[in-house]
């Protein structure tokens, strides 16, 4: 059972969001995770959940990544969408207009970036 991110306090919204994001950046170390949606444009609605993007290097197999990212966050019972998307993939799609890629360079909030 998962709980709608409407129904949850702005504050306990963010620690839960924040919570994710280290479980993604320690386990599965990507160049960029990225929240977009509703969440990072402040529209939350009691159908929204909490959209990540998560760019990852080219050579990852995003499917299984994608799958290995959803089975770490299990645990955390509010709705949610994990996206994996390579780092070309991402780059490409930023100048392309209604790709997720652009959506999120353009709306989402960068949750975290590896430093080169």
């Amino acid at each position: 059972m998962s709980v709608l991110p409407s129904i949850i306090r702005p504050s306990w919204r963010r620690r839960l969001i924040q919570t994710m994001t280290s479980r993604i950046q320690r386990a599965f170390r990507p160049d960029k995770v990225i929240l977009f949606g509703s969440c990072a444009t402040g529209h939350v609605f009691p159908d929204s959940d909490i959209d990540l993007l998560v760019i990852m290097p080219d050579t990852v197999d995003k499917r299984r990544k994608q799958v290995e990212i959803r089975m770490a966050l299990h645990d955390i019972k509010v709705a949610k969408d994990v996206i994996v998307m390579g780092q070309k993939e991402y780059l490409r799609g930023r100048s392309i207009p209604g790709t997720l890629a652009r959506v999120a360079e353009r709306e989402g909030k960068v949750l975290y970036a590896k430093t080169r």
